[in-house]
């Protein structure tokens, strides 16, 4: 993406954020989009899918302090390093308001696991999950070499290690809920907390 648009977009969302607090309307930010929107969200990804309302780079994207109500993140964070979540999870919290809510869910790697070791999962299925990502036929996506890379998962977690991130990143009131987007809760990790 070209500096001026990625500019553009960045001072526009900034905007929008600043107008909905004018307005006393909820921010509700879908980290990591993709080709699922979250209702009432404004939908970032760093592909421009049919649904994106802004392409923004998540490591590169600054906002004001105590601006957004709501972040939520659907098999998103897998995809950085678990240095980089550390750094995603403490800017996440700066942005979000006294009171704030994120809504993150991650593969299960530790079931993933265990199923496999009791037989239930095979070994492709698993590879799959800690080292590519799972690629689906996607209309709105070029299966190109550089979307393969943005796929690829490049950490894992387990209930204890995703609680124990977010704890670490100040947030509170932490609890496990059922994943969103009609995921498997078996195969998916989603946390609810507050900062």
């Amino acid at each position: 993406m070209k500096v001026i648009e990625y500019k553009k977009n960045i001072d526009n969302l900034k905007k929008l954020i600043v107008l909905k607090n004018k307005k006393d309307e909820k921010v509700m930010l879908n980290l990591g989009a993709g080709s699922q929107p979250v209702e009432g969200c404004i939908n970032i990804d760093l592909i421009d899918h049919t649904i994106t309302d802004f392409v923004l780079d998540l490591m590169e994207m600054e906002l004001s302090e105590s601006c957004v109500d709501e972040i939520q993140t659907h098999h998103v964070f897998e995809h950085f390093t678990e240095l980089d979540g550390k750094i995603l999870l403490k800017k996440w919290y700066s942005w979000l308001k006294d009171g704030g809510k994120i809504v993150i869910s991650v593969p299960n790697l530790k079931e993933c696991i265990d199923l496999y070791c009791r037989g239930e999962y095979d070994f492709e299925s698993l590879i799959d999950q800690i080292y590519r990502g799972r690629c689906r036929n996607n209309k709105d996506v070029d299966a190109s070499a550089q979307w393969r890379k943005l796929n690829r998962h490049r950490a894992g977690y387990s209930p204890e290690t995703l609680k124990e991130l977010l704890t670490q990143s100040g947030f509170k009131n932490i609890k496990r809920i059922k994943p969103p987007l009609d995921r498997d809760p078996k195969f998916t990790i989603t946390f609810e907390a507050i900062k």
